[in-house]
């Protein structure tokens, strides 16, 4: 479940579940006005920051996300076995 907490008091402003039955391995991180984060299922979800729910997308990857991704240039890469993927972010 991912979180969006008010930064002044600490409540909940809203809350998603973003997997099923699965969990996260790398800690969400926020690239400009986006919070990305993966999930052991293999997704990567972008949400708009914010105090509206908003999530601009979920990219399906073929094995599970164990790092937080880098992000440069409105391209998220993350590094899973073998791989390197290179996705480009939703505006």
């Amino acid at each position: 479940v991912l979180f969006a907490l008010d930064e002044k008091n600490g409540e909940v402003i809203w809350h998603c579940r973003i997997a099923n039955n699965a969990g996260g391995y790398g800690a969400p991180i926020i690239a400009g006005s986006k919070v990305l984060v993966g999930t052991d299922d293999g997704d990567l979800v972008a949400f708009r920051t914010g105090r509206e729910k908003k999530c601009l997308g979920r990219f399906e990857l073929p094995g599970p996300n164990y790092h937080a991704p880098a992000v440069i240039n409105n391209f998220a890469y993350i590094a899973g076995g073998e791989f390197l993927w290179k996705l480009r972010l939703p505006e």
